[in-house]
């Protein structure tokens, strides 16, 4: 994945000879691999993970899902009658 051409800011004006680089022909400021965007999706997954498990944990009140906790109440105030 290399930059776009028609930013500007993210191309050299001309290529930049590189021995080491083998996609130095180009005048993109950067590139990833397969492997860079490989890393970064797992990067994501673990933000995504992240940011669920704390929205579950604020959801919860004395470690019992708020949810639950509105049944239980709702319950209480409202107990179905047997048979």
């Amino acid at each position: 994945m290399f930059a776009s051409e028609y930013i500007a800011n993210r191309n050299h004006p001309y290529p930049q000879a590189n021995a080491e680089d083998p996609f130095s022909g180009t005048t993109a400021k950067y590139h990833y691999r397969a492997e860079d965007v490989l890393v970064f999706a797992s990067k994501f997954s673990a933000l995504r993970d992240a940011v669920w498990q704390y929205t579950f944990s604020i959801k919860k009140i004395a470690g019992t899902p708020g949810e639950v906790l509105v049944g239980m109440f709702d319950a209480q105030l409202n107990p179905k009658p047997l048979g």
